[in-house]
């Protein structure tokens, strides 16, 4: 994804990255979702923070690493969706 696709994206879906950097460039305060393993859990909340300083809500949904990979819950998806789309939330909510 192009930093230009930040600009007009309503959501954003992406794993807990370098590539989510590009959330500086948000101009429509799309929904941002952050998947993220429990191993990440002392990571920075670096994403939390941008989408906090741009107005974008975030939500953040933990997986099961699968080598350099992760499994994330359809039905986690599901519900976080459902409920982003359907509030205003501007806080950090983990699935």
């Amino acid at each position: 994804m192009r930093f230009v696709d930040f600009w007009i994206s309503k959501i954003i879906i992406g794993g807990h990255g370098g590539a989510l950097y590009n959330l500086i460039f948000t101009l429509s305060h799309p929904i941002i979702i952050e998947f993220q393993t429990q191993i990440e859990i002392g990571s920075r909340p670096i994403f939390w923070w941008i989408s906090h300083s741009t107005g974008s809500p975030y939500w953040r949904i933990y997986g099961e690493p699968i080598g350099i990979n992760m499994n994330v819950p359809l039905y986690k998806l599901e519900q976080v969706l459902n409920q982003a789309l359907n509030e205003d939330v501007h806080l950090l909510f983990n699935f």
